[in-house]
């Protein structure tokens, strides 16, 4: 694709929805080795969702994998971009695998910049994020943008793996704005050129490690 969504582009492209939509990938969908130019900025080697509802979903379920994509922007696996606020992202199970970004998010690009009363999450439950790159947050990359500096948005990870992935910075994780971060996965193996081989927190924000959680070289 030239622009966002290599594999698959779903949302609208411009203005606002009147209800919520969702989009579901479940078990033995495979999206694989598709590539997103990105000219327009975006995304998406994998999937891109262009959000226009604050109660959008996004979920992964099952044996549901999403590998080998490529993008010459943001999210080489997928790219959920979260235009009117809000917005969810469910990994619950399948696998995010050797995905490339040319910026930021190997595995995952979450995005949400505007200025809106509701904030998004990201959660995986027994997922596997092994071996993505990107210049920052080579598994997975969150990006809250400055209007949100005291809003507060969470992320969770129990189960699963963040494994092997590559970045400058942030090479499992790496948030961006005021987060609540929220661990109980195996976090190994992963390699950062500059700061954060595990997890990189740009900007102020919470990391909490809980019992069952494990950070290896």
């Amino acid at each position: 694709a030239t622009r966002g969504g290599g594999g698959i582009y779903f949302g609208n492209a411009e203005g606002t929805a009147s209800w919520p939509v969702s989009f579901t990938l479940g078990d033995n969908v495979q999206v694989v080795k598709n590539s997103a130019d990105a000219t327009d900025s975006s995304g998406g080697g994998g999937v891109y969702f262009n959000g226009s509802h604050p109660s959008d979903n996004f979920t992964l379920a099952g044996s549901a994998v999403i590998a080998d994509n490529t993008t010459a922007k943001n999210g080489g696996g997928i790219y959920f971009n979260a235009r009117l606020g809000g917005g969810n992202v469910r990994l619950a199970g399948g696998t995010l695998s050797g995905n490339n970004a040319t910026e930021n998010g190997g595995g995952l690009f979450f995005r949400q910049l505007v200025d809106s009363a509701y904030v998004g999450a990201v959660s995986l439950s027994g997922t596997s994020v092994l071996s993505n790159g990107a210049a920052s947050g080579g598994g997975l990359y969150l990006h809250l943008g400055k209007d949100f500096a005291n809003a507060g948005a969470v992320f969770s990870m129990s189960g699963g793996a963040l494994s092997g992935n590559k970045a400058a910075n942030g090479a499992a994780l790496y948030t961006y704005g005021k987060y609540t971060v929220t661990l109980r996965t195996a976090i190994a193996a992963n390699t950062a050129t500059g700061n954060g081989g595990g997890v990189y927190m740009s900007e102020s924000g919470t990391l909490v490690m809980q019992s069952g959680s494990s950070l290896q070289g």
